[in-house]
């Protein structure tokens, strides 16, 4: 997903194994995005999607793959993955930044992990 421009807003969903998810926002300001894998369902409100609790306690999802890259002013990126061995911004098929790259003045970068053998990279510039 690509977006440009003032004030856009954009969340990937993805459940399963072996998902790769890639945003960016190339240009603009007071931009947000984000990748959300490994949750089953998510609830509306509180300003956006809210990912709920796991509802089974089934195995989790593995081998997932965020990337984010972010050039602008004012923007926020962020990355949620639950589960094993998921990966933000270290697959091996994709060559251009990872994890999330951020470049600009006043944006904001997380990544949140929740599980065993994952990894994790932000570049600011």
């Amino acid at each position: 997903m690509v977006q440009s421009g003032t004030g856009n807003g954009s969340v990937i969903l993805q459940t399963g194994d072996e998902n790769y998810a890639y945003s960016s926002s190339t240009a603009g300001s007071g931009n947000v995005t984000g990748i959300v894998q490994g949750v089953p369902s998510v609830l509306p409100g509180m300003g956006g999607l809210q990912p709920m609790t796991l509802l089974s306690p089934g195995m989790p999802s593995s081998g997932n793959t965020a990337t984010l890259a972010v050039i602008g002013s004012n923007n926020q990126a962020g990355i949620l993955q639950i589960g094993l061995g998921n990966s933000a911004g270290s697959n091996p098929q994709y060559t251009g930044a990872k994890g999330i790259a951020i470049e600009g003045d006043g944006n904001i970068a997380g990544i949140a992990q929740l599980g065993i053998q994952n990894e994790a990279n932000i570049s600011v510039l």
